[in-house]
Formats: C-alpha cells, structure tokens, sequence
C-alpha cells in the first residue's frame, strides 16, 4: 500500500510539472509574436527625406495656405491603433495517458531441493530353497543344527510369526513332498511309536494294536530306556519291540512331553532325539524311519501355557528336519495342515481343547501320510 501511494504522488509531481511547462512555452510564444507585429507596424510608416515619418504640415507662415501633403492616391494609411492579428493559443494538449506500471512479476518462488532419501538398507535375499539352489547343510554335530536354525530365522527363509511359518522348500530329500496317495497299503505297512498322539490312534481303532507303540507321558529322553509293555504283551525296551517286528516303515513322534519344561535345553532335546533314532536304526537296519512334526496346541492352550507354545513347537520341528537330515532319515511335517489361519491347532480337531486330536484329526494325519510316500518321492 505504501508504495501504491508513494507512485500516485511521483505522477502527480509529473503532471504539474508537465503543465507548468506548457502553459510557459505558450506564453513565451505569444509574447514574440506580439514583438514581431510591433516590428512590422513601424516598418510600414513612410518615411521623409531625413528619415523621419512625414505627416506634419509644412507651414509658410499662413496656416490656411499650407499645403498639406498627403499620401498617395490609393494607399491606405496605414492604422496604428489596429491590433495584431490574434494568435490563437495551442490547445491544451491533454495530459498523456498515464502509463500503468507494469505489474510486479512475483519471482516464482524457489523450489526446494528435496532432501536426498537415504536409500534403505538392501535386505538381503533369502536363499532359494528349491531343489536346484538348495546346498545340503554339511552337519558335524547337533551344534551345527542350532546354528543353522539360527540362520534360517535371522535370513528371513523362515518367519517366526506362527502364522507365517512355513518349510516348504527346506532339506529336499529329507522334507517329504506331497505325492499323489500311495493307499491304504502304503498305510498299513507302517509302524508308529510316540507319546500319548500315537496311543489315540489305539482309542479311536485307526491302526492295528500291534503296530501301535504309543504310551501317555512318553518324552524323547526315557524313550531310550523306559521298560514299556510291548505290543505283544511282554515287557521290555521300544527297541527291542522293533527288533521282533522289523516293519517296513517307523514314525516316530516325540517332543510334547519334554519341551514344555522350563529346563528345556535344544542341545539336549537333539541329544536324546538322536540317540533313540540310532537305536531304532540298529533295531531295524532295513526300516524306513520317519521322524514326524510335534503336533501344535490350540490357540486357548497356547495362551494358557507358559513354555509350550507354538513358536517353541515350530523352531522344535525345524530343529527336527535338521535331525533327519543329520541322521539320514526322512521328516513328514504333519503340522501343517492340523493348523489353522493364526497357526495354531485348530479347535475342529483337538478332542480336548489343548492338543490331543479326534477322529478327524487322525483322518487328516493318514492322508497326510499317504499323500507325502517315501516311496513316491
């Protein structure tokens, strides 16, 4: 606002200026012009022989007589009281046109660089695990197993969100794939021995009693050297129980009874685990030995408890591919299809609400078994 003003007044000062000027040049010429007709006029007058204007009379002595000398027949004589010729005063010419200042271009305002976004950190691309890129861990020791557990979390190959858990593409050849069913035969040739998971395949008749080494509160420890009433009535070692039998196949299902402890150690859950395997395999040389996944409990018995979780069950199972895949054995991952969407055991197949499965539950466990056949791999 205060330069508007400051621009109103400068072209006020203008205009009286221009104006002084004018009306000064008009007056400077009318003055000359009135000095030019003065001029002219006395150039006019005739002049006598001495150069003085002749009209006085020449008087010789009688005023009547004298003659009077007049001007020329036909000459006006000239007035000399006519006034010079009006000089018409200029117009006033109109102030100019006010020039409107051109509008302030505004500068545009100045774009700011952006700050340069750090790049984030290249997350490194977890191993491939299909067939062709998978490179079989070369383990040593159960030392070994733990720490490339480890690795398998830390790369994200594996998520420790239960509901995003998954091992799929982990230990091919060890890890059974899903395989076109290989029946009931397939089903029937096989022997299995667990804790109280296995004894329900007695209570619900889904398996011949004799093929069924299943006892409540069986952990993977005592397995070793627990005296147990055999199928056959006798007492007496699992092992020794195999050694008569010598089947075809063994699953083998461990780990609920032991790794709910608050004394849990992975060292020594792969110790025993292993230990049982190697006694199973020099009962029975020429049995295929299949180690299966710890069941998962319900979503109500996971929150229930406190060490026997569903995360701890699902680095238990990992833990167990790699025993498998130490031992030469296979690994048959049952779990997953005994989960629901959150990863815990679905409520539909736990015949008391925690962990122990039903009828349906066993029927999916023999699909699954039949589905993923050793013999079809």
């Amino acid at each position: 606002m205060a330069q508007n003003r400051r621009a109103a007044r400068k072209r006020k000062r203008q205009q009286i200026t221009y104006i002084a000027v004018v009306v000064f040049f008009v007056l400077m010429i009318s003055l000359l012009v009135i000095m030019i007709n003065i001029i002219n006029n006395r150039e006019e007058l005739p002049l006598s022989t001495e150069g003085k204007p002749d009209h006085t009379l020449e008087q010789t002595g009688n005023v009547d007589t004298a003659p009077v000398t007049l001007p020329a027949t036909g000459t006006d004589t000239p007035k000399s009281s006519e006034q010079p010729p009006e000089t018409k005063t200029p117009p006033v010419t109109s102030e100019p046109p006010k020039t409107e200042e051109p509008p302030k271009t505004e500068e545009p305002p100045k774009t700011e660089v952006p700050p340069k976004t750090e790049e984030p950190p290249k997350t490194e691309t977890p191993p491939d695990t299909s067939d062709k890129q998978w490179k079989a861990p070369d383990f040593k020791s159960n030392d070994d197993i733990i720490t490339f557990t480890d690795s398998l979390y830390s790369s994200g190959t594996v998520s420790s969100d239960i509901s995003k858990f998954s091992m799929e593409g982990l230990y091919p050849g060890t890890l059974l794939r899903e395989t076109e069913s290989a029946g009931d035969d397939y089903k029937d040739a096989t022997v299995y021995i667990g804790d109280s998971t296995t004894l329900g395949l007695r209570t619900f008749k889904k398996h011949p009693n004799d093929m069924v080494y299943g006892f409540g509160s069986l952990t993977y420890y005592d397995a070793i050297e627990k005296k147990v009433t055999l199928p056959d009535g006798t007492e007496g070692l699992i092992s020794e129980g195999i050694a008569k039998h010598k089947p075809e196949r063994i699953v083998i299902t461990l780990g609920m009874n032991g790794i709910g402890l608050s004394s849990f150690k992975e060292k020594n859950f792969l110790y025993y685990f292993g230990k049982f395997i190697d006694q199973i395999k020099n009962a029975s040389p020429d049995s295929e030995i299949i180690i299966q996944s710890v069941t998962p409990v319900t979503e109500s018995h996971n929150n229930k408890m406190k060490y026997l979780k569903n995360e701890r069950i699902n680095r238990c199972n990992l833990l167990l591919c790699g025993l498998a895949e130490f031992k030469g054995v296979y690994f048959l991952n049952t779990a997953e299809v005994l989960k629901n969407e959150k990863g815990h055991f679905r409520d539909d197949l736990a015949s008391d609400a925690e962990v122990h499965h039903n009828q349906k539950s066993y029927d999916l466990w023999f699909k699954y078994l039949k589905e993923h056949a050793t013999t079809l791999q």
